[in-house]
Parts: C-alpha cells; structure tokens; sequence
C-alpha cells in the first residue's frame, strides 16, 4: 500500500507539472495575442462548475474525475497576472442566461439538436457558446454588436 501510494503521488505531481506548463504557455499565447492586437480580455468567473460534476449527477466516476482535476482557476489567474504585466485590461463577466437570447435580434431561443439554438424570429442557428461570446461581448463593448 506505501507503494503504491507513493507511485499514484509521483503520477500526480507529474501530471499537474505538465497541465500547469500546458496553461502556462496557452495563457502566454493568449496574452500576447490581445497585446499585439490591442484588443481586451473578457473572463467568465467558473464559480459553480465543480457543483455539475458531483456524485449522482450521471457520470461516471473517471470522468467526474478528469472533469474536477482541472484547474480552472489557475488558467484565470495565470491570464490575469500576465495581462496586467503587460497591461492588458481583463474584465470578469456573469455567465448566467448568455446563452438564451438571440445575438442578432435579442428574441428567445429555442434548443435545437446537440448544442444548436435557434431564434424563431430571424430564424438565426448557431453553437450555444458562439452565441454566449457574442452576448457577452455586447454587454462589455454595447457599440460592438456582432455580425454574421
């Protein structure tokens, strides 16, 4: 039992080394990114997330485990930490109900197949979080309103 205890903590400590360079060069990227285009960052917070991955939920037990190993955080405070390095203004916005009005006309959607949503009105079709990115950056930037 020491054993193999000792193996699983090595195992562990590997792979949380290698997701931490894993975020640390995607949030680095990132950065660089909005710095060279001059363009500003807009976070949800991820506040509640770990709460759709407990027992009893529907999934089973190793993906409820790779699902929580993540580190959502330390993606936000790695991105945040370089952007206000190079000064790069971050925002945090409130995920709730972004992806239920449309982005084109502001109507309600309607759940389609998969991950699809649909407006009744325009009659517009798209990834439920295409549609929530698009909503979130016309709550920051109102004058920014996306087009298709």
């Amino acid at each position: 039992m020491r054993i193999q205890g000792e193996l699983l903590s090595k195992y562990g400590r590997r792979e949380r080394k290698r997701t931490v360079q894993i975020l640390h060069m995607v949030s680095k990227k990132i950065v660089e990114h909005a710095r060279s285009n001059r363009l500003h960052i807009i976070m949800e917070k991820p506040t509640g997330i770990r709460r759709l991955y407990r027992k009893g939920n529907g999934q089973k037990r190793s993906y409820r485990g790779r699902m929580n190993s993540w580190m959502f955080h330390e993606f936000q405070r790695q991105v945040e930490y370089k952007a206000g390095w190079l000064g790069v203004p971050v925002t945090y916005v409130s995920p709730k109900f972004t992806s239920q009005r449309c982005s084109e006309c502001g109507s309600r959607l309607i759940r389609l197949e998969g991950r699809m949503l649909g407006c009744s009105s325009c009659k517009h079709v798209e990834d439920r979080d295409v549609i929530a990115s698009k909503n979130i950056m016309a709550c920051v930037v109102p004058q920014a309103r996306p087009s298709a």
